[in-house]
């Protein structure tokens, strides 16, 4: 519809024509972008300076081409009516050809915008190698979607990546917030290989990624120091075999290795005289309380049996897989008896005889 007015300027008479706003819809979504309204016309000579109020007019975006504006109604605005408004100038030359800038009357076209608002799943999170991270939406919706699928008001995320989530609500309007999922650094511990001793101190230094550190001699704690030092006087007074550490850096991020060391020698004081292989589930077999322990520490070892005229009545395979129960090497149970045995670690250390006892 247009609109007529008469001014006079001087001794001309200027007649100003308003165009009524109209828009491209009357209503919008919030999060909709781009979203154009125009006058049909501007005319010739005009300067159109547009506005935009309503409920949250401080988060309104737009920009202005001549008789048209752009808005976009942005995630976080709130619902509600919000009204575009044009002020339309016009460009005349008086008698002396003098320019004239004439306002006409403003004209407004009111918008509904509606739909979701306020949606946030939370900052972004990272987390140590192998964690979740859990993302929920602070508000209740008809209708939810994550970037996983799933329809829940929350999710549970395992692979990082980026996280979003749409939602819907009653009149169609759409939404989405996003948030990053991430993984901290996995801090590395490396003790090295397997290892004997033999009268020597051993180091062993678990590297500086941690903030704190915990050893382990066996399941006892017994240092907190980024590197200890281990010997094989230790290994055999205290009865220990294996060597642990977790180390935890300022992530809170954990790593763990652990390391086993054994005497470069077989230790007499720890290969028990006698078996009794009588079935009741007690020293049934012969086995090493810790120096040899089904090959662990001497994969090479070979264990041989003699009786008292010096047959051979039982010979392991290699690492001594299987502890020895008292039978021959078909398989039938010895009589009681003392035997003599020999244990070659067959790797360059001396063989360890002596002899054991069958009580049945």
């Amino acid at each position: 519809m247009y609109f007529l007015r008469k001014i006079w300027l001087g001794a001309v008479l200027i007649w100003l024509f308003s165009v009524q706003l109209f828009s491209q819809f009357d209503t919008a979504c919030i999060g909709d972008r781009n979203v154009w309204y125009g006058l049909p016309s501007s005319g010739y000579n005009t300067i159109d300076i547009w506005t935009v109020e309503g409920e949250s007019t401080g988060d309104v975006r737009f920009r202005q081409i001549d008789d048209t504006i752009i808005v976009d109604w942005l995630p976080w605005m709130t619902a509600g009516f919000y009204t575009i408004t044009v002020q339309q100038y016009t460009v005349f030359f008086d008698s002396n050809h003098d320019s004239v800038l004439c306002a006409g009357a403003p004209f407004s076209d009111s918008v509904l915008v509606w739909g979701p608002t306020g949606l946030y799943i939370g900052n972004d999170q990272a987390t140590c190698v192998g964690s979740s991270a859990s993302f929920a939406s602070n508000n209740s919706y008809p209708s939810y979607l994550w970037s996983t699928g799933s329809n829940s008001s929350s999710v549970t995320i395992e692979t990082p990546g980026t996280v979003w989530l749409e939602v819907t609500d009653s009149t169609g309007c759409k939404v989405r917030d996003t948030a990053l999922f991430s993984n901290f650094p996995q801090p590395e511990v490396n003790l090295g290989d397997d290892a004997s001793l033999c009268d020597e101190e051993y180091i062993l230094d678990a590297g500086s990624d941690g903030v704190y550190y915990t050893w382990y001699a066996g399941k006892r704690e017994f240092s907190y120091a980024q590197s200890i030092s281990i010997t094989e006087e230790k290994l055999l007074l205290e009865d220990i075999d294996t060597i642990s550490v977790i180390l935890v850096d300022a992530n809170g991020c954990s790593a763990t290795d652990t390391i086993i060391l054994a005497p470069c020698y077989l230790d007499m004081g720890r290969i028990p005289n006698v078996i009794t292989p009588n079935g009741d589930g007690y020293n049934d077999t012969w086995r090493f309380r810790r120096i040899v322990s089904f090959g662990k520490y001497y994969p090479d070892l070979v264990v041989e049996v003699f009786d008292r005229w010096g047959k051979l009545v039982f010979r392991s395979p290699k690492g001594y897989p299987e502890p020895w129960d008292g039978k021959d090497l078909k398989g039938k149970p010895l009589p009681m008896g003392t035997y003599f045995y020999i244990l070659n670690p067959n790797n360059g250390g001396d063989p360890v005889k002596g002899t054991v006892t069958i009580v049945r």
